[in-house]
C-alpha cells in the first residue's frame, strides 16, 4: 500500500510548522504548543525536492560559470588561427614577389628571351648559354658584392682573377688613382651577357650606381667566379696625363678609349690618325684629357688591330661576341697600347709601340681578326 499523502500546516498560535494528514482531523494538534489549528490552519506546499546532481555541460539549459570564459578563449583561438592564416598568406606572396622579380631581373631559364637584359643589338645567346648566365648570376653579385665591401686591397683580392699576379699591381694603381667606393647596396642591376674567352666563360654585367654606372667582367674558374679586375678599374701602368707631362716610365701600357680623326678625309691615306683618351671610372660617357695626334701605318700589325677595331665599332660588333654595350662615347673603341716617351732635341716625342688587343679584359687574345682590316690599294 502506498503511503498516504500528508501536507504542511501553520499552528495559528505559535507559528511553527507541523506536517498532518489533509482533512478534518480530530487529533490533529501542533506538536510543539498542542494547539489545534484545524480552522486556522494554512496548507503550505511540500518543501522542493532535493537539487538533483549537477547535470553535465551539454544538458544544461543554460552556460556554466565559466563557460563565457572559455567562450573568450575559444574566440581568441579563432583569431589567432585566422591572423596566422593571414601571415603566411601575406609571407607567401612576398616569396612569390620576390622569385618573380628575380625572374625579370636575372632571367628565367626555362625561357628563351629573345629580347631582355641579355641582348643586344637584335642577337640573343643560345639557350645554354642562357642557362649558365642565369645560374652563374646570383654567384657573380655575391662575388662583386664581397669585393666592394672588401675593407683594403688584400681583402678584395681575394675576389679577382689571378690574385698572386695582380695584388702588386692593385697597390700601385690605388695609390696613384684611388676609385670611389661604391655601396654595394646601392647597385642596380642592368645589361647582362655571357661569352667565352678562348676556352673560358666570361659573364659581363652593368650596374647603375649612386653616382653613375660601372660594367664588370667575371671569369669562370673551375666552379667559382672571379672578377676582372683590370678590365674593371680600367688598368693601366701609370696615369696618361702624368706620362704625357712627362712623369713616369718612359714607356707604358695603357687601358685607353681611341677616336679617329678625319675618318672619311683620310681614308686613302696610308696612316691612321688616333687620338687617346683615359677612361673615367663609372662615367663611361666621359673621357680625360685628349693626348696628342699619334700616325699609326695601315699596313702595320698595330694598324690592322686598329683597323678592324674601328670597323667593328661601325657594325656594332664587339670583341669576343660579347653584346653589351658598355655606353662608350659614339666612334670611340676601347684598346690597349703600349707608348714609348722619348725627347728629340729638347721636343717631347711619343710613338706607339705595340696594340696588344682592342679590349680591356685580361687576356692577351685580341679580341678581333687583325686580318679583317684591309690596308688600301696602292697605285
Amino acid at each position: 500500500m502506498s503511503k498516504q499523502a500528508t501536507s504542511w500546516f501553520h499552528c495559528g498560535r505559535c507559528g511553527s510548522l507541523f506536517e498532518s494528514l489533509p482533512g478534518d482531523q480530530a487529533d490533529r494538534r501542533c506538536g510543539k504548543c498542542g494547539f489545534d489549528p484545524s480552522l486556522l490552519a494554512r496548507v503550505i506546499p511540500p518543501p522542493p525536492a532535493p537539487v538533483a546532481a549537477e547535470q553535465p555541460a551539454e544538458e544544461s539549459a543554460g552556460p556554466a560559470p565559466d563557460e563565457p570564459r572559455r567562450h573568450t578563449r575559444t574566440v581568441r583561438k579563432r583569431k589567432n588561427r585566422h591572423l596566422m592564416l593571414k601571415l603566411l598568406a601575406g609571407w607567401s606572396l612576398v616569396l612569390v614577389l620576390i622569385v618573380a622579380g628575380a625572374r625579370v631581373m636575372w632571367g628565367d631559364p626555362r625561357e628563351d628571351r629573345d629580347t631582355g637584359p641579355s641582348t643586344q643589338s637584335g642577337n640573343s645567346i643560345s639557350e645554354a648559354d642562357q642557362a649558365q648566365l642565369n645560374q652563374a648570376a646570383p654567384k657573380c653579385s655575391e662575388v662583386l658584392a664581397g669585393f666592394l665591401s672588401a675593407g683594403g686591397t688584400e681583402q678584395q683580392n681575394q675576389f679577382v682573377l689571378h690574385p698572386v699576379e695582380t695584388i702588386a699591381r692593385m697597390t700601385r694603381f690605388y695609390a696613384l688613382n684611388p676609385l670611389p667606393k661604391i655601396d654595394p647596396e646601392s647597385l642596380e642591376p642592368g645589361e647582362r651577357t655571357i661569352f667565352r674567352i678562348g676556352e673560358t666563360p666570361v659573364v659581363e654585367a652593368t650596374f647603375e650606381t649612386s653616382d653613375g654606372e660601372i660594367d664588370v667582367a667575371f671569369h669562370q674558374v673551375d666552379d667559382e667566379w672571379r672578377i676582372d679586375w683590370e678590365a674593371f678599374a680600367r688598368y693601366s701602368e701609370y696615369p696618361l696625363a702624368l706620362f704625357l707631362a712627362g712623369s713616369g716610365p718612359d714607356e707604358a701600357e695603357f687601358r685607353l678609349l681611341a677616336r679617329e680623326r678625319l675618318a672619311e678625309e683620310r681614308k686613302d691615306e696610308e696612316t691612321l690618325s688616333l687620338i687617346f683618351y683615359a677612361p673615367r671610372f663609372g662615367k663611361p660617357g666621359e673621357t680625360g684629357t685628349p693626348s696628342p695626334e699619334f700616325l699609326i701605318a695601315r699596313d702595320t700589325e698595330a694598324g690592322r688591330m686598329i683597323s678592324a677595331a674601328l670597323q667593328a665599332e661601325q657594325e656594332d660588333k664587339r670583341p669576343f661576341g660579347a653584346q653589351i654595350d658598355p655606353g662608350d662615347p659614339d666612334d670611340m673603341i676601347r684598346i690597349r697600347v703600349r707608348i714609348r716617351r722619348s725627347e728629340v732635341e729638347g721636343e717631347r716625342k711619343y710613338e706607339i709601340v705595340e696594340v696588344p688587343a682592342c679590349h680591356w679584359y685580361e687576356s692577351d687574345l685580341p679580341g678581333l681578326e687583325p686580318a679583317a682590316a684591309k690596308a688600301p690599294a696602292k697605285d
